[in-house]
């Protein structure tokens, strides 16, 4: 049944047809188009900041109100805004403007709200993938008899991560190898970025008991950001140590403990994938002079020349963006430089001079 609202705007809306109706599409299309081409920087970043803001609206928010009495006596007031609002990227769809000539942006977010109806779906992602530095802690001491296969423990462990990495479409493993192989010039240079990288997976093997002639050992799998101590996954994976019957050469494992090996090492990948499926692909300002910015995410993340990043200090963004002041200090800037592990970036709109070190920054792709 229609209502009689329903049945007014039938009556009254204007009737159009096929090609009339492909004409006014092509015209909205074209016009967002002038509109990205003429807005500034900072009308663009001002269109982001201000679909930010209403995201936020669109979130459940806290607010926290203090109030005191200073030393003339007067009643003062201060209040918070804190939403939880997570922001996994902010894909600029299209540029425009509202009905008062004011800029806007189309974005395409990834909110609390969003992450709960889509269950953390890797396709929900952004086009950037985590990138996780990887190594192996055999500690010891190792018996004769144990060394040689605790050393093939740890190539195989390589080997087997390695596998995990391809098959996913959500995080990689860092490789290191081309840092490594660099001069001391060349390190004093262009820094040790790999250091900086945002996730670190530790794998520490220790000895257990023997049993019917083999050694069991205990394998822990931990996942932890940059600069955070807690975990975000962790996983403890028993492992025995099986030698192959060989009369010639270093010993192997068995096949045996191979296949076990394999099982354990996509239980604890599916373990990772389910942590990060959450994690919003966030990078960290390692260096800022003036207007030259370096994050720690480069090639192997994904990350191109001309690519835009938004730029904001994480203590209070995302989630005290209705704050006042907090979204006027956010700062827009364009991929300059590309390293395997880092980026560097030019400020290009807003407070270019307030970017500091440990600020965050979110990928920030508009049209091309």
């Amino acid at each position: 049944m229609q209502t009689p609202m329903r049945r007014l705007l039938q009556d009254t809306a204007p009737a159009f047809s096929k090609p009339s109706l492909a004409l006014a599409l092509w015209a909205s299309a074209w016009c967002s188009s002038v509109a990205a081409q003429t807005l500034n920087l900072e009308d663009r970043l001002a269109a982001i900041r201000s679909s930010l803001v209403q995201a936020a609206l669109e979130e459940p928010t806290q607010v926290q109100s203090t109030q005191w009495i200073d030393a003339k006596g007067v009643l003062q007031e201060s209040s918070t805004f804190r939403n939880g609002m997570k922001i996994r990227g902010v894909r600029v769809l299209a540029y425009g403007t509202d009905a008062q000539g004011q800029p806007n942006a189309k974005l395409e977010l990834q909110t609390k709200s969003a992450l709960e109806k889509q269950a953390c779906s890797v396709a929900a992602a952004s086009t950037l993938q985590h990138v996780v530095s990887f190594t192996i802690d055999t500690g010891g001491p190792w018996s004769a008899d144990d060394a040689p296969l605790v050393d093939a423990l740890r190539t195989a462990l390589n080997a087997e991560w390695q596998r995990a990495s391809v098959a996913s479409a959500l995080w990689r493993l860092s490789d290191r190898s081309y840092e490594d192989s660099r001069s001391a010039y060349q390190q004093a240079l262009l820094g040790n970025s790999g250091d900086d990288i945002p996730l670190k997976i530790q794998i520490n093997v220790f000895m257990g008991q023997k049993k019917d002639k083999q050694s069991v050992v205990q394998m822990r799998m931990t996942l932890t950001a940059r600069n955070q101590s807690k975990p975000l996954a962790q996983s403890i994976l028993p492992m025995v140590l099986d030698a192959k019957n060989s009369n010639w050469g270093a010993p192997q494992l068995s096949d045996v403990a191979m296949a076990m090996l394999s099982q354990q090492v996509k239980a604890a990948a599916q373990t990772l994938q389910s942590a990060l499926a959450c994690k919003p692909v966030q990078a960290e300002v390692t260096q800022a002079m003036g207007t030259q910015v370096r994050i720690n995410m480069g090639s192997a993340a994904g990350v191109k020349i001309g690519d835009e990043w938004l730029l904001a200090d994480g203590q209070k963004f995302p989630q005290r963006v209705l704050e006042a002041g907090v979204a006027s200090q956010t700062v827009l800037a364009r991929v300059q430089l590309v390293g395997e592990h880092f980026a560097q970036l030019k400020p290009v709109a807003g407070p270019m001079q307030s970017v500091q070190r440990q600020w965050s920054a979110w990928s920030a792709d508009g049209p091309r």
